[in-house]
């Protein structure tokens, strides 16, 4: 039976990637009925091995899980319409059960080696996918133009070949966030934990490079900016940390340097240049004005919002110029930036409980981290999921994929398992070593672990 579990969290985690493709059994398989079906599995695993119905380590993130689901339910209570806020309420409960279920499927190291080697095929295959669009082969563009993201556009006219990839997740943007998470956390498997250096390097210029055909801006800055930034961590203490230190100025003021200078490069011709130069002018006409409608719409129920289902309507209401039309097929809900959605739909006390989730992955997971340079790895599997998580948390903040893409919230899902169920796994006096001092990032001073 546990090693049945084992495959399970394997093909889940290997299968992120292609819950929404059409023309394949795939879609009717894993994603249609994944919520059914890992429910019936979990009770037959929870009564068959556990002989209990409640498994997994609760711990506070899955509190804080919980509570924002808790949240999201009383939102909807007073939205403007609530049949569209009762829909919402129900998917978000069918992931907030589906975190539960895996957070309860993983019962030991096994689970955590069969959750990356899942990342790992789940990862391969993308990028195969990915390469082959752009090299032309027809066969793996998945989707008809139809069925793309309209952010899956940009194309080169001087040339048959495609500028910007879209993977098998038919938006350029989502596929550059996920990219970015999965190539950072088998980056850390791979060179702390196996100490291949080999693979590590290999598989994250991989990412880079895919990353990099997306033309997704956001996703490349939090993958290097992360890069950088567990490389020096790690580093941290030795001689190559003050290298590293000078990298990561380097890296800043290189990245300043291109949006000060980008007006004058915007013209050359080259959609890919284009594309990251055009930022600022991104932020200023589209962004900018969400963000100020939205706020006016949040200020008539700053605790609980406008409601789960209700920002496009609220949006609407405050001038912001959408049709009917578009109204009717604006499924996204958000305002190009994930925290801000969360604030404006489930007001203040739902942005409360998810910054919550964040604090403890961070927490959590950097704890796990700074473990990795010694012997004692076996534990710190939520360690490696560090810097995929600081990339993740980039990202969404001007593409908020985990608002409308059910790919990301599972792959998000499956984060905050293995983290949680990592550092609560550990005996935490023995783990960070009793007495010692331990430097919490979000504070100057040391604190005494106890």
């Amino acid at each position: 039976m546990e090693k049945l579990n084992n495959y399970v969290l394997f093909l889940l985690a290997l299968s992120v990637p292609f819950y929404e493709i059409n023309h394949s059994i795939l879609k009717y398989l894993l994603f249609q009925n994944i919520f059914p079906l890992l429910i019936l599995y979990y009770f037959v695993f929870a009564i068959v091995l556990k002989r209990k119905f409640i498994t997994g380590k609760p711990g506070k993130l899955s509190i804080a899980v919980v509570l924002l689901f808790l949240t999201q339910v009383a939102s909807g209570l007073f939205a403007f319409d609530t049949d569209l806020a009762i829909e919402k309420i129900y998917v978000e409960f069918q992931f907030t059960i589906i975190f539960l279920v895996v957070n309860g499927l993983i019962i030991n190291n096994d689970c955590y080696e069969y959750i990356v080697k899942g990342l790992l095929v789940g990862f391969v295959i993308s990028c195969l996918i990915g390469i082959l669009q752009y090299l032309g082969f027809k066969q793996f563009n998945i989707f008809t133009t139809a069925e793309l993201n309209a952010n899956a556009g940009l194309v080169s006219e001087s040339r048959s070949l495609l500028v910007r990839i879209w993977g098998p997740f038919g938006n350029s943007l989502t596929f550059s966030e996920y990219l970015a998470v999965v190539g950072l956390a088998l980056y850390s498997y791979y060179r702390f934990i196996k100490k291949n250096r080999v693979i590590a390097f290999g598989l994250i210029a991989v990412a880079f490079f895919c990353i990099a055909l997306t033309v997704g801006r956001i996703a490349l800055f939090s993958a290097g900016f992360s890069f950088l930034l567990i490389e020096y961590l790690y580093a941290k203490g030795t001689s190559y940390a003050r290298g590293f230190s000078i990298v990561i100025a380097f890296f800043a003021i290189g990245l300043i340097g291109f949006m000060l200078l980008s007006p004058g490069i915007q013209d050359n011709g080259n959609p890919l240049i284009t594309r990251f130069s055009n930022a600022s002018q991104d932020l200023k006409e589209g962004r900018l004005n969400l963000w100020v409608k939205g706020f006016a719409a949040f200020s008539k129920n700053i605790f609980l919002g406008v409601g789960p289902g209700n920002l496009h309507l609220a949006l609407s209401s405050e001038g912001f110029p959408m049709t009917s039309a578009v109204i009717a097929q604006f499924d996204g809900q958000h305002v190009e930036n994930y925290y801000l959605t969360i604030l404006y739909t489930y007001g203040i006390i739902g942005f409360y409980f998810c910054l919550r989730i964040f604090y403890f992955l961070v927490k959590y997971s950097y704890r796990l981290f700074i473990r990795l340079k010694e012997k004692s790895i076996e534990l710190a599997w939520g360690g490696i999921m560090y810097g995929g998580i600081i990339a993740l948390i980039i990202c969404n903040i001007t593409n908020p994929a985990l608002i409308f893409e059910q790919r990301i919230k599972m792959l998000f899902i499956i984060l905050i398992a293995v983290v949680n169920n990592s550092f609560l796994s550990v005996d935490r006096k023995a783990f960070f070593e009793r007495g010692k001092l331990f430097v919490n990032p979000f504070r100057k001073k040391a604190v005494k672990i106890s």
